[in-house]
Parts: structure tokens; C-alpha cells; sequence
């Protein structure tokens, strides 16, 4: 059972960021192109990022950047979230995303440490619900999509409020 202490700031800030994310997805949405022959209008982009938009994104700015971010990277193993291209090539041990192969992934390894591994992640008792591994797991073995920054930065959510 996960028993994260809910603050009213933890709370509304997890809502703000799950909302911007959901606006920036809305916002991104191109119509002005007609499908391409022998497509239908239902088929989605090759590399659709609505997953990450919507579920990875908030997921890793609520539970990872805090300390995972640009900022203080270098007091945490050296790694930094915040894009894509910060996941696949800082930290100590090298990128920590392997796009298509989860197994492969440290992210995923570490968030699947038992608590009392050194370097289970997060590092509280509080450890991602089974969904959430699974959700950061298929999101890896579908490729990792990641739009660029600005669109795919992550936030902390106590920048939301500076």
C-alpha cells in the first residue's frame, strides 16, 4: 500500500502540473494537414507523444525531478530528467533510457529495487505502484517518445510557483 502524505500543496501542484501537460497536448494538435493516401483520419503519428504528455511526464516531474533535475544533478549520481537527451546520457553509470528495451533501461530497474537496495528509487518507503512500473515500462519498450524541449522539458513543481 502506497502511503504518501498528501499535502495541499503536493496535491495542487501535482494538478497544475497535470493540467499544463494536458494543455500543452491539446495545444499541440495540427488539423491543417490532410492524411496521407492510404491512410485513414483515425490512424495516429508514428511517434505519438500523448502517453508521455499525459501519464510519463507528470509521473517523472512529481516523483523524479526533485532531485533529478539541471540543477542539482551533480549531488544525485549526476543525472538529470528534465529531457530526453539528459535521460539517455547523464548520470554516473551513463543514460539511464534505453528506447525500446525496458530491460535494458536503469530507470526502470532502479524504480523496481526493494527499499532496502542502495539505490532503489525514490528513495523514500514509498515506491511507484506496480501500474506506474508497467505504464514506464511499455512506454520504454514503445519506443521511449520524448518530444523536445520546449514541449517535452520537465518541470519541478515547486518551479511552477517561482
Amino acid at each position: 500500500m502506497n502511503r504518501t502524505h498528501l499535502t495541499p500543496s503536493l496535491i495542487i501542484g501535482t494538478i497544475l502540473v497535470g493540467a499544463a501537460a494536458l494543455l500543452t497536448n491539446c495545444a499541440s494538435v495540427d488539423n491543417s494537414a490532410p492524411p496521407a493516401a492510404g491512410s485513414t483520419a483515425t490512424s495516429l503519428p508514428l511517434r505519438d507523444d500523448t502517453v508521455f504528455m499525459t501519464q510519463i511526464k507528470p509521473l517523472l516531474e512529481l516523483r523524479c525531478l526533485e532531485c533529478h533535475n539541471d540543477k542539482d544533478a551533480k549531488d544525485y549520481a549526476g543525472l538529470s530528467l528534465q529531457t530526453r537527451q539528459s535521460a539517455m546520457t547523464s548520470g554516473r553509470s551513463g543514460g539511464v533510457l534505453r528506447p525500446g528495451d525496458p530491460d535494458g533501461s536503469l530507470l526502470l530497474r532502479v524504480l523496481s529495487y526493494g527499499h532496502e537496495h542502495p539505490v532503489a528509487m525514490p528513495p523514500s518507503p514509498d515506491k511507484l505502484w506496480d501500474d506506474k512500473k508497467k505504464l514506464i515500462h511499455d512506454w520504454i519498450k514503445d519506443g521511449a517518445v520524448w518530444p523536445e524541449p520546449p514541449r517535452g522539458r520537465l518541470i519541478r513543481p515547486q518551479d511552477v510557483w517561482e
